[in-house]
C-alpha cells in the first residue's frame, strides 16, 4: 500500500492551476526545507543545519544575557529574550513538520490530484477563487514578515552612539546591534569583525521572521484547500441527483460517500500533522503577547511613547496570527459539520428509499464534530480566540492597577 501511494504521489504533475494556487507556498517552504519533497535527505540536512544555527545563536544570546545582560535597557533585554523564544519555537515547528512529512505529503498529493481532475468549469472557478485568496494571504503575510524584520534591522544600522551617564559628566561610545544591547559589542572590536557580527545578526532576524511566515503559511494553504474541497462536495449534492434513475442515484451517491470519506481523511491528516505546530505557535503567541503587554504598561507608566507604540504594534501582530489560526479552525469545523444542512436542503424526497436511508447514516456520522486543535486539547475556533485574548487582557488589567497603586 505504501508503494502504491508513493507511485501515485510521484505520478501526479503540477498543472498551471496547481502552480497558481500552491506554487508560492512550495517555493518559500522549499527554501526553509519543510516542503515534503521526494529528496528527504536534502530537506533534512537543510532543516538540521538551520536548527543548529538557530539554537547556537540562542545559546550565545543566553550566555551574553547571563554574563553582561544588565548593561542594556530593559527593552533591549526583553527583545533579545523574545527573539530567542521565537527562534526556539521555529526550530520546534520545523522539526514537527519534518516528523509529519508523510501526512503533509498525502495532503499535498490529494491537492494536486484535485487540481488535475477538475471536470466542470464551475468547480475550477471556485477553486481558482480560493486560490487567489490564498495568494493574497501569502502576499500579506510575507510583506508583514519582511516589514517587521526590516524595521528591526533599519532602526539599528551600524553606527556609534553616545551614551551619557546619569550626571552627564562623561560619555560612553557604543556600537549598535539589532535586538541586542549595544554594550555587548566591544568598542575595541575591529570594524571588519563588527560589521560581520552586525550582518550575521541582521540575517538571523530576517530569517526568523521569514521562517515564522513560512511555517504558518504552510498550514494556512493546506487548510484553505481542504475547506474548498468540502465546499465543492456540498455544491455537487444540489445537482448530482437530478433526473437520474434509482440505479444511477445509487451509483452517484456511492461516489459522493467515497469523496466525503476522502476529504474527512485528509482533514484528519491535517489535524494530526499540524496540531503540534499550532500548539507551539499558540504558546509563543501567549508568551510574546504577555511580555509585550507588560512592556507596554511599564512604558506607559514611564511616559515612553516610542516603546508604547512599538509594543502596541507587536501585540496587534501576535493577535492577528492567533486570529488567523482560530478563523481557519472555525471555518473548517463549520464546513465539516455543514453536510447535515447540505443533505437536508437537497431534494432527498425524490430519491429512492435505499439512497434516502443512506443519507441518514451520513448525517449520523457528522454528529462527531471535527476540530483543528492545538496539542489535541485546545480547539482552534473563535471562542478559543476570545478566551485567550480575554485572559491576557485580564492579566494586563491587574498589572495596570498594580502599577497605578
Amino acid at each position: 500500500m505504501d508503494l502504491q501511494n508513493k507511485n501515485k504521489e510521484t505520478s501526479i504533475k503540477w498543472n498551471k492551476d496547481a502552480i497558481y494556487a500552491l506554487g508560492l507556498y512550495r517555493r518559500l517552504s522549499t527554501i526553509l526545507g519543510i516542503w515534503p519533497s521526494e529528496n528527504r535527505i536534502s530537506s533534512n540536512i537543510r532543516i538540521g543545519t538551520l536548527i543548529i544555527l538557530q539554537l547556537t545563536t540562542v545559546s550565545i544570546f543566553i550566555e551574553r544575557i547571563i554574563v553582561s545582560g544588565n548593561c542594556g535597557t530593559i527593552q533591549e533585554i526583553v527583545d533579545t529574550i523574545v527573539i530567542s523564544i521565537s527562534s526556539t519555537q521555529i526550530s520546534l515547528k520545523c522539526l514537527l513538520i519534518c516528523c509529519q512529512h508523510r501526512k503533509f505529503k498525502r495532503i499535498i498529493s490529494s491537492a494536486l490530484e484535485d487540481w488535475s481532475s477538475i471536470i466542470d468549469q464551475q468547480s475550477r472557478k471556485i477553486m481558482l477563487k480560493f486560490g487567489h485568496v490564498g495568494r493574497v494571504l501569502f502576499t500579506c503575510q510575507v510583506i508583514t514578515g519582511v516589514a517587521t524584520s526590516s524595521s528591526l534591522i533599519i532602526n539599528e544600522l551600524p553606527k556609534l552612539v553616545e551614551l551619557p551617564d546619569e550626571n552627564n559628566s562623561s560619555i560612553t561610545l557604543l556600537r549598535t546591534i539589532p535586538l541586542a544591547p549595544s554594550c555587548w559589542v566591544s568598542i575595541t572590536m575591529s570594524s571588519y569583525l563588527y560589521y560581520s557580527y552586525w550582518t550575521s545578526v541582521a540575517l538571523y532576524i530576517f530569517y526568523v521572521g521569514m521562517a515564522t511566515v513560512s511555517c504558518n503559511l504552510f498550514v494556512y494553504g493546506l487548510g484553505l484547500h481542504v475547506f474548498v474541497q468540502f465546499e465543492l462536495l456540498y455544491l455537487s449534492l444540489d445537482t448530482v441527483f437530478e433526473n437520474h434513475s434509482h440505479f444511477q442515484q445509487k451509483k452517484i451517491f456511492k461516489k459522493f460517500v467515497q469523496r466525503h470519506d476522502e476529504i474527512l481523511e485528509i482533514a484528519n491528516d491535517l489535524e494530526d500533522a499540524s496540531t503540534g505546530v499550532i500548539l507551539s505557535e499558540v504558546a509563543a503567541i501567549i508568551v510574546v503577547g504577555c511580555v509585550s503587554g507588560v512592556m507596554l504598561l511599564l512604558a506607559q507608566h514611564k511616559g515612553d511613547s516610542e516603546t508604547v507604540s512599538a509594543m502596541a504594534v507587536r501585540l496587534v501582530l501576535v493577535f492577528i496570527q492567533l486570529y488567523i489560526y482560530s478563523y481557519m479552525g472555525e471555518k473548517l469545523s463549520t464546513q465539516a459539520d455543514k453536510i447535515q444542512d447540505a443533505i437536508y436542503n437537497c431534494p432527498w424526497y425524490t430519491f429512492s428509499p435505499l439512497v434516502a436511508r443512506d443519507l441518514k447514516f451520513i448525517m449520523v456520522r457528522s454528529n462527531y464534530p471535527f476540530y483543528i486543535t492545538a496539542g489535541k486539547f485546545l480547539p482552534m475556533n473563535l471562542m478559543s480566540f476570545k478566551a485567550v485574548v480575554k485572559s491576557m487582557f485580564s492579566f494586563f488589567s491587574v498589572l495596570r492597577l498594580m502599577l497605578q497603586n
